[in-house]
């Protein structure tokens, strides 16, 4: 099971592809919307005020052919999910220097490899 709550769920899921791409930036929060994911989209774009969209992949800093020797618990990464985490991890990265982050929360991250990989590097 999930533990996103069923109603934002349902309110997601209705999103477009491109919709949810720009659901950080700019895409208006809706008013069926369920009143608590209102308040975290609204929050959210407060906390790190991105003026434009975020950078395509091949914009991304290049992932280091180190990224995971070092890092615990992602050495018996399977391929796929290792190239996922390698796109993601540069970019998620150059965001959070963007935006002057100290902290990244990654919602519905599963087995947590990509928190991993960005925490110890």
């Amino acid at each position: 099971g999930s533990s996103l709550p069923a109603a934002w769920r349902e309110a997601l899921l209705a999103l477009t592809d491109a919709e949810l791409a720009r659901l950080p930036v700019d895409l208006p929060v809706r008013d069926d919307w369920p009143a608590t994911l209102q308040r975290l989209v609204r929050i959210s774009r407060r906390s790190c005020a991105l003026s434009s969209p975020l950078p395509r992949e091949a914009e991304a800093d290049p992932p280091s052919r180190w990224l995971f020797a070092q890092t615990p618990r992602v050495r018996n990464m399977n391929l796929k999910k290792a190239h996922e985490v390698a796109a993601l991890a540069p970019l998620v990265a150059q965001t959070a220097r963007r935006c002057g982050a100290t902290a990244v929360v990654d919602l519905g991250s599963g087995l947590g490899y990509l928190g991993a990989v960005l925490a110890f590097h």
